[in-house]
């Protein structure tokens, strides 16, 4: 430690200015290092500091970054934009990035291209520089940066969604185990093309994740992987993984009852679990319920909500880049099928002032309207907000694509959930079932046209 210390005052000294001699020569490589490396002491001084302590220590180490800066050192000019990003809490975090990045600092151009995406700091929100920024660090191999832009690129920011992109930066993240990708990588795989996504779903990413036991019952299952079938160990590593909330696996006890494969053939049971599976945002089950509904099997035939589940699935295997051959042939086979209704109706609830509860709604053209729910409606809203997430207090949006079967809403597909893992898709179908007749709920049926509509639920405290 001494000499750590003697290796630092030796620097200071040398950075030190000298009266008896001008010196316009740059400073070395070593030299900026050392300026860099005392402003990091300061900085770690002062997370050990309290009060005006800390700040002091702060302080001193912006001093020596900014010298490293002025000099051209990336590095340093990262750490002065995490200063002000994470300890002083004021703007200006952006343009020390900005310069980093513009340096080559990699880490610098994944969070500018956050800022931009986000429009943060003195930034405004830029998709094209987000994605400029992102791409760059992306293509040095930063997984984080891989995954944002893939991500991006599923999106309208820029246009229309490249899905191809997307999937193959996500892909690449993946291979680097960054997490968020492993795991959207991982059910991906597992609800389109479920024999290819073991080596994804066993990474350590996803160790205690019901998606595991989910490749265990479909290694057992259909024999994959080098497995044995095992009828016993497939149902069981499946049933529990379904009882944990795992979609696929839900979808695949359905399949297995269609088929009667390990268990007795049931058709209606299997629609059943393929429902279940949507209100879990599965959309490969929305294909399975499609087909049922083809040919009547466990369900009246119905060729047009055949067609709007097949559309479903098709869209988010689109998103996916991972379309079946049977998708590309309906898809060939339909290509201006749009579904039947493509505006969304709004319905908040919402307890304010505390404890009474508000339902508002705006309808597909646009109206809206606000009714202080009667003691029925509040309770009722109340009781169906997901239990944990009202210990938890976290607000949820759910967005459905639900048909009209005599006026209630059926064969609902979970588009979107937020936060995931909650509840609340489950809870938004169940609290509109449960609310009876409502003026509002006529009128957008008459506007839907009866048919299918797409809905969003918030629920707010």
């Amino acid at each position: 430690m001494k000499r750590i210390w003697l290796g630092l005052a030796a620097i200071a000294l040398l950075s030190a200015p000298n009266v008896h001699a001008k010196d316009t020569s740059p400073p070395s490589a070593d030299l900026i290092i050392g300026w860099r490396e005392i402003g990091q002491d300061y900085a770690g001084r002062a997370l050990a500091a309290e009060g005006k302590a800390k700040w002091q220590n702060y302080e001193k180490a912006e001093t020596w970054w900014r010298k490293a800066a002025d000099a051209g050192d990336a590095e340093a000019l990262y750490l002065l934009g995490n200063l002000y990003a994470r300890h002083y809490s004021i703007t200006g975090a952006a343009g020390w990035y900005l310069r980093a990045a513009q340096g080559g600092h990699i880490q610098a151009m994944v969070i500018l291209g956050t800022y931009y995406a986000e429009g943060r700091d003195d930034f405004q929100a830029d998709a094209f520089e987000a994605e400029r920024w992102w791409l760059m660090a992306a293509q040095a191999g930063n997984a984080e940066a891989q995954y944002r832009v893939g991500s991006l690129y599923h999106t309208r920011a820029l246009g229309e969604p490249d899905h191809v992109k997307g999937a193959l930066w996500q892909r690449r993240a993946a291979d680097q185990d960054w997490p968020a990708a492993v795991s959207q990588v991982c059910r991906a795989l597992l609800e389109f093309a479920p024999e290819q996504a073991e080596p994804y779903c066993a990474k350590p990413a996803m160790a205690n994740h019901p998606q595991q036991l989910t490749v265990l019952g479909l290694n057992h299952a259909y024999g994959w992987n080098g497995a044995p079938v095992d009828s016993g160990l497939a149902l069981g590593h499946l049933r529990q993984a379904s009882a944990q909330g795992e979609a696929v696996a839900t979808s695949t006890l359905g399949r297995l009852y269609e088929g009667g494969l390990f268990l007795p053939k049931d058709p209606a049971q299997a629609a059943g679990l393929y429902r279940q599976a949507m209100l879990q945002s599965n959309a490969q089950a929305a294909w399975f319920l499609g087909q049922l509904y083809e040919t009547g099997q466990g369900v009246a035939a119905d060729r047009e909500e055949s067609n709007r589940l097949r559309w479903l699935s098709v869209q988010a295997a689109t998103r996916a880049n991972l379309m079946t051959t049977p998708q590309q042939a309906w898809k060939a086979r339909h290509p201006e099928f749009q579904g039947n209704w493509l505006a969304a109706h709004e319905v908040s609830w919402w307890n304010s002032p505390l404890g009474t509860w508000t339902v508002e709604t705006t309808l597909p053209d646009g109206t809206m309207t606000e009714i202080g729910a009667s003691d029925y409606l509040g309770l009722l809203a109340q009781d169906a907000y997901p239990v944990r997430a009202l210990e938890d207090e976290v607000v949820g949006s759910v967005l459905l694509h639900c048909r009209w079967n005599r006026g209630e809403l059926d064969n609902c597909l979970v588009l979107e959930e937020t936060p995931a893992g909650y509840g609340f898709a489950a809870a938004a179908v169940d609290l509109y079932a449960r609310a009876g007749r409502l003026k509002q709920k006529d009128e957008w049926i008459r506007q839907s046209k009866g048919k299918s509509t797409y809905i969003r639920f918030r629920f707010r405290l």
